[in-house]
């Protein structure tokens, strides 16, 4: 389903590149950035409110940093293959789980 768990490593490495890509891409625009808005002061906002602002865009903000390696990976293998390690987990121990994968 939208390129994880197909039968090509390569589509499946894209996919879940690019579902690791959209996290961050929603991460930065519900999250990070109306909250940085509050904490320039763009939008009017209380200091409870700033203070609460700046640890949400902060967590999102490491969360998008802990992400763009694993993407930058997983995108990157779909033409120039996994690691053989995570390629094993992937195609091989991850079949013998019921219903890990959907493929069409």
């Amino acid at each position: 389903m939208l390129g994880v768990g197909e039968e090509s490593i390569a589509t499946t490495s894209i996919g879940i590149g690019a579902w690791l890509g959209t996290i961050m891409l929603f991460n930065v625009w519900v999250l990070i950035w109306p909250n940085q808005k509050k904490v320039l002061g763009i939008v009017s906002a209380t200091d409870d409110e700033k203070a609460s602002a700046k640890r949400v865009a902060f967590l999102a903000s490491r969360t998008n940093t802990m992400l763009s390696i694993p993407m930058l990976m997983f995108m990157m293998a779909s033409n120039h293959g996994l690691p053989s390690v995570l390629r094993n987990i992937m195609f091989t121990k991850a079949r013998e789980i019921p219903g890990f994968f959907i493929v069409h």
